[in-house]
């Protein structure tokens, strides 16, 4: 009987023949591959460091949920025979990208959809031009004795002319992402 037959036999007496062993090991990030999305890792536990390459961040390359660990961190990485290393817990995060098709709550998202940034400040540098524009007709008013303010009203007609359009709250959320308490 050779070595790999009485290997064989053993196992199928402890029930643990085809059985997948799972490695769960600490490890060190060295690299971060974003486009492959992998990273390579020194594993730092046991009695010897060994390398582990192209340990994958995401179950295919694609859109979802994409952590990426800081280089230099200790990651959590599960192994087997039939399964290719991946990262199961992180220690530091360097980012973290969600591309999620429908939606993403943030709690239980009461306060609404989060805000559009461009869309807000173009909102609000609109209010500060506006004021602007009225601090500046006023700063250069000169009053006019007894005309009953006519000089005034000269200067700021043009400017009280000009309305502001209204913000309604579609102009500056972003529906697909809600937050809340």
């Amino acid at each position: 009987m050779s070595d790999r037959s009485i290997h064989e036999a053993i196992y199928k007496m402890a029930g643990l023949h085809k059985v997948d062993q799972v490695t769960y090991v600490n490890a060190v990030v060295n690299s971060v591959d974003l486009k492959a999305r992998t990273c390579n890792c020194t594993v730092i536990e046991g009695h010897t460091e060994y390398e582990l390459p192209t340990v994958k961040l995401m179950a295919v390359v694609d859109d979802g949920l994409f952590i990426e660990p800081a280089v230099g961190s200790i990651v959590k990485v599960l192994f087997s025979e039939l399964i290719e290393p991946f990262v199961a817990q992180f220690s530091e995060i360097e980012n973290v990208t969600i591309d999620a098709r429908q939606k993403i709550q943030f709690n239980d998202g009461t306060f609404g959809g989060m805000i559009k940034i461009a869309e807000l400040v173009t909102k609000i540098n609109a209010l500060e031009n506006d004021l602007n524009t009225l601090k500046d007709a006023i700063a250069s008013w000169t009053p006019v004795p007894s005309d009953g303010g006519a000089a005034l009203k000269g200067v700021i007609t043009n400017w009280s002319a000009q309305s502001l359009p209204v913000t309604a709250v579609n102009d500056i959320e972003n529906t697909m992402v809600t937050h809340g308490k």
